[in-house]
């Protein structure tokens, strides 16, 4: 038996080695990695690695909220039993243990296939960050938005996912520190100085975290701040390079790179808290408008969660927008239920913002929500061609004619007629400022990225990293071009694969150790009963020698 038992290890042993392996190096298989520098090929100083809504579930997603009994009838029968004794018991039996069969069991089965199914999924997700992380060497880390699975969840709940969050799937991070977070004046810092931004995790608020514009309130943004982080912040570096050079005056420059981190759930309206939706408003129109940075060496990297309106067919997701219902005295009365992107005017503003009011500023958007992910490219025209302001009506000179009545007195209020009639020139239209046209990336890299008259902004909503879609992590460099004296922003996506790869390798590797175990076990037993058995043996025949000696 101990000889099947290894025969099949041995046969499983390479395809589950080989398998294992590529689970677990699958970064250095496919080849992942974060871009270069295109001028140098060194790396780029700036390695932000992404990952996109990993919603983590809880117990409201086990049956009944994980609160139901699982087996009320074997419960119902005991209580039977000690209340009226077997003999009366007898009649209810049956009934109960057809309630077992076709209910009970049903339902406990679901309880711990979803508890096992939890307990995988976070180790899956766990295991995509951990070797992600250590085969490519990022410099940053990111989560945009939907770290949990449901805003509507108490504050219990959110703290038993918030304490999975940390301490299982992103095990060694930390939350980005509150005086780096600070509103304003944050001090700029050399980029690649703090060694310790590699384990601290940049915390985007999605609807799943915080809900969307109709039911935020304080205290989900409270909670969120408290596990998370701040939901507005900005958080600026610079390059720490003395080679870079101002082609204008000829000294020293030192380029400047920010990250700026929106809450992106309230900007549109209707809204349930208006004193939130004006803190991200006046948090875009801070960074974006009121405190432009003067050095025009400077980029921007904004870290939200809604992308930006697109027409329908661009992306997975369409516009979408809906409401809650109209109900007096509510507090999400008419307010937004759901929404797939930002409004089409909100999505200007930040994109006249982010490219400055010259619109050569350097910039590229992170964003996530729609799990399937997009690559996208935002362009128009860097100087419009605004036409002329109308030309003023002609001017008509009347003459007075006064109207006498009988009486001989002229009328208080003459009739004034033209002297001159002349036909107006046709006026032209009225002003309509130029929209940002909306490609995907691949295709703008053909055409609209080499038209030196436009400006655009990339816009990349980071595919989900959960196992239905592949456990994706973006990967975005960022370095100066010295020659064109520029901020280049690279991306690049590398998967794991779904969920059921990890279940698997994990599954047949316990299967072939186990088998491997288990023959060997028996080869020793069976080692230990043969050895015996041919020393009974030969003890047998030495006596058997010498009875014969004997008779003779």
């Amino acid at each position: 038996m101990s000889a099947l038992f290894l025969r099949v290890h041995r046969l499983l042993l390479l395809p589950t080695l080989i398998a294992t392996l590529y689970l677990y190096f699958y970064p250095i298989v496919h080849q992942c990695s974060f871009p270069s520098n295109t001028s140098t090929g060194q790396p780029a100083p700036f390695r932000l690695l992404a990952f996109g809504d990993p919603q983590l579930e809880g117990d409201t997603s086990l049956p009944d909220h994980g609160h139901t009994e699982l087996f009320p009838s074997i419960r119902r029968v005991i209580d039977s039993i000690q209340k009226h004794g077997l003999g009366q018991t007898t009649t209810s039996l049956s009934s109960e243990s057809r309630r077992l069969w076709h209910e009970d069991l049903p339902r406990a089965f679901r309880t711990y296939h979803k508890k096992l199914d939890l307990w995988g999924n976070d180790r899956y997700l766990a295991h995509i960050y951990r070797t992600i992380k250590r085969d490519t060497d990022p410099t940053h880390v990111v989560v945009l938005g939907d770290l949990l699975g449901s805003q509507w969840i108490d504050d219990a709940e959110f703290g038993r996912r918030a304490e999975r969050f940390w301490n299982t799937v992103f095990t060694g991070a930390v939350k980005v520190p509150s005086h780096v977070a600070e509103f304003k004046d944050t001090p700029a810092e050399a980029l690649g100085k703090d060694k310790s931004w590699k384990n601290r995790i940049i915390t985007v608020a999605g609807n799943h975290d915080i809900g969307y514009a109709g039911d935020i309130d304080f205290e989900r943004i409270e909670r969120f701040e408290k596990a998370f982080g701040r939901v507005n912040y900005e958080i600026p570096f610079f390059l720490n390079d003395t080679s870079t050079v101002d082609t204008t005056t000829g000294k020293p420059s030192t380029p400047n790179l920010r990250l700026m981190i929106l809450n992106s759930m309230n900007l549109d309206a209707p809204v349930s808290n208006y004193d939130l939706h004006l803190d991200s408003n006046n948090h875009l129109n801070q960074r974006l408008y009121w405190e432009i940075p003067q050095d025009p060496t400077a980029g921007t990297i904004l870290l939200t969660h809604i992308p930006l309106y697109k027409p329908a067919g661009i992306c997975t997701d369409g516009p979408f927008f809906d409401y809650f219902p109209q109900e007096h005295g509510s507090f999400f009365s008419g307010g937004i239920k759901e929404q797939n992107h930002l409004s089409e005017a909100v999505s200007t503003r930040l994109l006249e913002g982010i490219v400055g009011p010259e619109r050569t500023r350097k910039s590229i958007i992170l964003n996530g929500h729609d799990h399937a992910g997009c690559d996208t490219y935002h362009s128009r025209t860097i100087i419009e061609d605004i036409p002329p302001p109308p030309e003023p009506q002609p001017r008509l000179d009347y003459e007075d004619d006064e109207n006498e009545h009988d009486d001989g007195e002229a009328d208080s209020r003459p009739e004034r007629k033209p002297r001159e009639a002349r036909d107006e020139p046709p006026r032209p239209p009225p002003y309509v400022p130029e929209k940002w046209m909306i490609q995907k990336y691949p295709d703008a890299r053909k055409s609209r990225m080499k038209n030196a008259n436009l400006t655009g902004v990339r816009e990349v909503t980071v595919r989900s990293m959960m196992g239905e879609f592949g456990g994706n992590a973006g990967l975005l460099s960022a370095w100066w071009d010295q020659e064109k004296q520029e901020w280049k922003f690279e991306y690049e996506s590398c998967q794991a694969g779904v969920q059921h790869i990890w279940w698997a390798v994990h599954v047949a590797d316990l299967i072939t150790l186990g088998l491997g175990a288990f023959g060997a076990l028996l080869a020793v037993i069976g080692g230990g009963a043969g050895g015996q058995g041919k020393a009974a043996v030969g003890k047998k025949k030495k006596n058997k020698k010498k009875g014969k000696k004997k008779e003779q």
